[in-house]
C-alpha cells in the first residue's frame, strides 16, 4: 500500500554511496557508507549517527548479531571488524593465507543464532565458517 511507505533516510549532501542494511536493536538500521568508509546507525525517526569510521579501509558488507555487535567486512585489509554500536572495536578477524580461514575475495557476511561468522568468498567460491 503506498499510503503506508515512508522514507526514512536520505543523506542530506548526497554524496553518500550507501551499501547492505541490517537491522538491530531498539528499531535502528545500520548501513555503510562507502564513499566516506564509515558505518551510520539510522534511528526509527531518521536520524543518523556515524557509528565508527576509523579503521575501516573498505567496508564492504555487514551484519548483527543478537547481542547488537556489529560485524563489517573490510575487503581491503580483508578482515571482520567486530565492533559495538557505539564503535568500539571488539575484536577483528584477519584472513589467514593459505588455510582454511583464508578469504581473499570477500563479497557478503552472516552471523548466525550462536555467532558463528560466515563469510563468502566469491573468488574461491566458498562460504567459511569462523567460531
Amino acid at each position: 500500500d503506498p499510503a503506508k511507505l515512508k522514507l526514512l533516510y536520505r543523506d542530506p549532501e548526497g554524496k553518500a554511496r550507501l551499501t547492505g542494511l541490517v537491522a538491530g536493536a531498539e528499531g535502528k538500521l545500520y548501513t555503510i557508507d562507502r564513499r566516506a568508509r564509515r558505518v551510520l546507525e539510522i534511528s526509527p525517526d531518521g536520524a543518523a549517527r556515524v557509528v565508527a569510521s576509523a579503521d575501516l579501509q573498505e567496508p564492504a558488507a555487514l551484519a548483527a548479531d543478537d547481542l547488537g555487535d556489529l560485524f563489517v567486512l573490510d575487503r581491503r585489509t580483508r578482515s571482520i571488524v567486530v565492533m559495538t554500536v557505539e564503535g568500539k572495536t571488539l575484536e577483528t578477524i584477519v584472513s589467514q593465507p593459505a588455510t582454511p580461514q583464508e578469504f581473499s575475495d570477500a563479497t557478503a557476511l552472516a552471523v548466525g543464532p550462536r555467532a558463528e561468522i560466515y563469510v563468502h568468498d566469491a573468488k574461491r567460491r566458498t562460504i567459511i565458517r569462523f567460531r
